[in-house]
């Protein structure tokens, strides 16, 4: 009976020791929970059939491409990355976050929006507004269904 009162205890800590340690396993993942990124993020463009968009079919031959705007406290996002990102085959274009942070940072701002270029002549907006986002807190993916309504934000 001794015997087995003490497996018993020794089981049940081992298994309590085992349940901390997955559980801070999760927790350490878990630092960036909401999947933000830290180096890179992709964009996916889907069409508005929300099938991904073939970045080779931009107007004129040209490729669409992903441009970066800073936010302005005042709203103002006239302030654009002279770079932008090539959307590829499969609608995915994967950005530089350093890149964009110094961009905005230089800006004296904490935001962007999203711009998808390219596509003006197939009815949708240059300019529309595909997401306004904190610098910070960039998800390691977003996705952009491209829209003909799409407001023009500047």
């Amino acid at each position: 009976m001794k015997l087995f009162k003490r497996l018993a205890v020794t089981l049940t800590a081992i298994m309590a020791v085992v349940g901390i340690a997955v559980f801070a396993a999760a927790c350490d993942k878990g630092g960036n929970e909401e999947g933000y990124a830290t180096d890179t993020f992709t964009v996916t463009v889907l069409g508005e059939d929300g099938n991904p968009f073939d970045g080779t079919q931009g107007d004129s031959g040209l490729n669409v491409k992903i441009q970066f705007c800073a936010v302005k406290p005042d709203g103002d996002a006239s302030a654009c990355f002279a770079d932008r990102f090539d959307v590829g085959t499969d609608g995915k274009a994967t950005v530089d976050l350093t890149k964009i942070k110094t961009f905005v940072t230089n800006n004296e701002t904490n935001k962007f929006i999203i711009h998808v270029a390219n596509l003006d002549g197939q009815g949708y907006s240059s300019d529309g507004n595909y997401g306004v986002y904190e610098i910070d807190k960039v998800p390691k993916t977003i996705t952009i269904k491209l829209d003909k309504n799409q407001p023009v934000t500047i």
